[in-house]
């Protein structure tokens, strides 16, 4: 196919339309480090990104992949139709070759490592000699991604500097020598396709646009879905964290554990996942706002602690990052399917409130209010994600300031001094009992996980269930109803036709 180079008439937009960038290649190459940075490198030139990682649950080799869709105006989801794919080793060539546009496409490669040059018109190839820059650069072999990341912005017609000064962040602790030799291969990646591809870059270019010339916005935020959580989580006062890694859930426990100093939080590495949310309802107990979070595996583990939160009315929230199951299932890729097991789950029936953000922006709100109203009403509140939301990324706009967060449902001192016996589980008019912390002089308690009295003493008798159940459900339940956030509407509102979703699949149906 000929792509006309010499007749094409170069008017070059000066911002970048929609293009879908992907790196790709065996695990342990750099894919994934160098997805991540193209990500922040589009999104610090001022573009709306979305972004989207793929990999084998191994810890080594087998295929990995990182997506970032990139535009002008707002983007929800990637696409997997590809205007660059940079790819570092054969396999991933052959895996993705098909998903490239044929109108104007671009495969970024070392075509001579390439044996079947079938799959791609020769004309759409960026042929990089990686491992011959590499070596006279004098890298190190994996060091092969950051010249394809330099070969990437050449072609989209980025602002290298600010690649620069992503690199200088990412391995600033490593040592000036480090950076400067990311930079300097960066650099020769960026060099080798401008003097040796200057007219299809150009053409790429006109249909494009290209991909600087736009201001930075200071207010939006790049933020995965797990992220989110935990920053809501934090606005919300949270003071005890505990949780067993499980992938999809595990970049939580990363996230919070350097923070704990700074924000006065407990972090617990718990030995598996029924400690971690036994401890979680310990902290909840003396007074802490608590969460664990899992993926559907360990939350399976998690379900009798969830019914003793329940029985004994303390307020926890907890994180379900749903990957595909049965059993251990596809430990790296996304799914949906625990919603019903999250809502039923548990033996007996009791209240929670079962929360399904969409996009990082409702996993930061949602979580804050989780927090709010777990322990307004002393129930368990659960939030649902999934791979998908959790570990991508998108532009987004929400102010994050931790300040001090007004308590719920617990009683005053005063309060308990006018109190001649103090009943924790005492039947009120809102189905929430005074709840007292350990330490407070007359608000001594039995939290029992068997039916109980006013006391929290055992009680088997029919009289006293009938109350409790009615008091912990139905009481609670009419009260919590107008407190939720309502159903987001988007669209024509007199349309004849609706389309119901929950969760990450919102994004593909905007």
């Amino acid at each position: 196919m000929d792509l006309g180079y010499a007749e094409t008439e170069i008017i070059c937009p000066n911002f970048m339309y929609d293009i879908n960038w992907k790196i790709a290649g065996i695990g342990g190459m750099g894919a994934m480090g160098v997805g991540a940075m193209f990500s922040k490198f589009a999104h610090r030139s001022g573009y709306f990104v979305s972004d989207y990682s793929e990999y084998n649950s191994i810890i080594k080799g087998g295929h990995n992949d990182f997506q970032v869709r990139v535009t002008s105006d707002k983007n929800y989801v990637t696409s997997k139709l590809l205007q660059v794919l940079l790819s570092l080793d054969e396999n991933s060539y052959k895996l993705l070759a098909k998903t490239l546009s044929s109108e104007v496409g671009f495969l970024i490669c070392d075509w001579a490592m390439i044996k079947d040059k079938s799959l791609v018109n020769p004309e759409h190839v960026i042929d990089v000699p990686f491992s011959m820059i590499n070596k006279e650069k004098g890298g190190d072999e994996i060091m092969k991604n950051i010249i394809g990341m330099g070969a990437s912005i050449a072609v989209v017609g980025g602002d290298i500097n600010i690649c620069k000064e992503l690199i200088k962040e990412q391995f600033g602790r490593k040592g000036d020598e480090v950076v400067n030799k990311n930079n300097e291969l960066l650099q020769a990646g960026f060099d080798y396709v401008i003097q040796k591809f200057a007219a299809p870059v150009q053409l790429f270019q006109n249909k494009y646009g290209v991909m600087k010339a736009v201001e930075y916005k200071p207010e939006m935020h790049l933020i995965a879905g797990n992220e989110a959580i935990a920053i809501g989580a934090l606005d919300a006062g949270i003071g005890y964290y505990a949780a067993y890694p499980m992938t999809p859930a595990s970049s939580l426990l990363h996230y919070f554990a350097p923070l704990a100093s700074k924000y006065n939080l407990v972090v617990k590495h718990a030995e598996d996942e029924i400690a971690a949310i036994n401890s979680a309802i310990g902290a909840s107990f003396g007074g802490a706002r608590a969460m664990t979070a899992s993926a559907g595996g360990g939350f399976s583990l998690m379900v009798e602690g969830l019914g003793l939160a329940a029985i004994t009315e303390m307020p926890i929230v907890i994180a379900v990052i749903t990957r595909p199951g049965p059993a251990t299932g596809l430990p790296t890729w996304t799914d949906q399917g625990d919603l019903r097991f999250i809502i039923h789950a548990s033996q007996g029936e009791f209240l929670r409130v079962v929360f399904t953000p969409g996009d990082p922006l409702e996993c930061f709100e949602l979580t804050k209010k989780a927090f709010e109203l777990s322990e307004k009403y002393q129930i368990p509140i659960i939030i649902n994600s999934d791979k998908y939301l959790a570990e991508g990324h998108w532009s987004c706009q929400f102010t994050y300031s931790p300040s001090v967060t007004k308590r719920n449902g617990l009683i005053s001192q005063t309060a308990l001094d006018r109190i001649e016996k103090y009943e924790r589980y005492a039947d009120t008019v809102s189905g929430v009992s005074p709840r007292s912390l350990p330490g407070m002089k007359g608000g001594v308690h039995l939290a029992n996980s068997d039916e109980h009295d006013f006391y929290g003493l055992s009680d088997e008798t029919s009289e006293m269930r009938q109350t409790q159940m009615k008091k912990r459900y139905d009481k609670k339940l009419n009260r919590i109803v107008d407190e939720l956030p309502s159903l987001n509407i988007y669209g024509d509102h007199a349309s004849k036709n609706v389309l119901v979703c929950f969760g990450s699949t919102k994004n593909v149906a905007l």
